[in-house]
């Protein structure tokens, strides 16, 4: 009992702490809409220069999700109002961290993709996805990188793994629940794919009308809530093991 208690106050403090930040984060919402019409319009520039042009793309793709995580966490951490500059301060930031952790999952799903039948990559990525879920929030909160990051979250999932899995499946639910066809784009937006940086297309893709890019726009709106809540969730689980959680809890009855 005590423990189901310590977990709902954990999840209650990060839902708070993430509140907290949504204002302080306008900014980086309006970066998340903006991320996916820039790296389309970089994709259709670059695709007549072939490998190069692929490597450009992922370049920016790092650049631009590393930029997001970089203020996201300001809001998250330095209490104060995220505006255009913060934003420009943060350009390139952490560009070699998401690149130093994407480019061996892309390695791994290659080798998959050259050896395994099409059904077997799917179940690769989709432990990838599950596996090293924490990465993004790892970087910049860690002073390891690349592969050894990627090895850190993993252990890190071992220890604090069942109270980051509750909450991820409870706060994707509502996303879902509106695009219950785009269910794998859904979850690839969240972890070691860096699938956010086309949350944009959320809202590009709900038709026309002003119904429809109200809801699109929603659906960005909860992508980003989501986000904050994962970094505060992140955070909230840094600060004691569940020993700890627990012994709070009985102090606090």
């Amino acid at each position: 009992m005590l423990l189901l208690r310590a977990t709902f106050a954990l999840y209650r403090d990060a839902a708070i702490d993430a509140a907290r930040a949504t204002g302080r984060s306008a900014f980086a919402l309006v970066l998340l809409l903006l991320l996916f019409p820039v790296l389309a319009f970089v994709e259709v520039a670059t695709s007549p220069l072939g490998m190069i042009g692929g490597f450009i793309v992922g370049f920016m793709n790092a650049a631009c999700a590393g930029t997001y995580l970089a203020t996201l966490q300001d809001a998250l951490d330095a209490r104060r109002t995220i505006s255009v500059a913060s934003i420009q301060a943060n350009l390139w930031r952490y560009t070699s961290e998401v690149l130093g952790v994407a480019f061996p999952i892309w390695v791994v799903l290659a080798i998959a993709a050259f050896a395994l039948p099409g059904p077997v990559v799917v179940l690769v990525q989709l432990a990838i996805g599950v596996l090293l879920n924490v990465a993004p929030e790892m970087i910049g909160r860690s002073r390891s990188s690349g592969v050894q990051l990627l090895q850190d979250a993993f252990f890190w999932l071992k220890e604090s793994g069942v109270e980051w899995y509750v909450a991820q499946a409870a706060v994707l639910v509502p996303l879902l629940l509106l695009r219950p066809a785009a269910f794998g784009s859904v979850v690839g937006m969240f972890g070691p794919n860096f699938g956010f940086v086309n949350a944009g297309s959320l809202a590009l893709s709900s038709g026309s009308g002003v119904a429809a890019w109200a809801g699109g726009l929603a659906l960005v709106a909860l992508v980003h809530a989501i986000m904050l809540f994962r970094g505060a969730l992140f955070q909230r689980l840094g600060q004691g093991g569940r020993r700890a959680r627990v012994w709070r809890a009985r102090m606090g009855s």
